[in-house]
């Protein structure tokens, strides 16, 4: 199955492109996704996971418009043609 992503604010510069298909395996979770993501670049890998290989709790991922805890990352299947765009942390004032 076919994904598609985009990447936010500061990730989008973490790859070579903000704007990407993910081929996964059908029945691959948001978690999955985000994994495949992170094996791209060695370097963006701690920008969207964990040392111990869990999605940063300060993303926000958004499936079809609609947020998800990144702790049911895991738990949510994706579907052929599912859009996934991940935000990082926002600060400033």
């Amino acid at each position: 199955m076919k994904i598609g992503v985009q990447l936010m604010g500061q990730l989008r510069g973490m790859l070579t492109q903000d704007q990407l298909v993910l081929d996964l395996l059908d029945a691959a979770t948001v978690q999955d996704a985000v994994r495949e993501l992170a094996t791209r670049e060695e370097s963006s890998r701690l920008q969207f996971l964990t040392e111990h290989g869990d999605i940063r709790s300060s993303l926000l991922l958004v499936i079809n418009d609609h947020a998800i805890p990144t702790r049911q990352a895991s738990s949510i299947v994706l579907t052929d043609r599912d859009q996934l765009t991940i935000l990082p942390p926002i600060s400033g004032g």
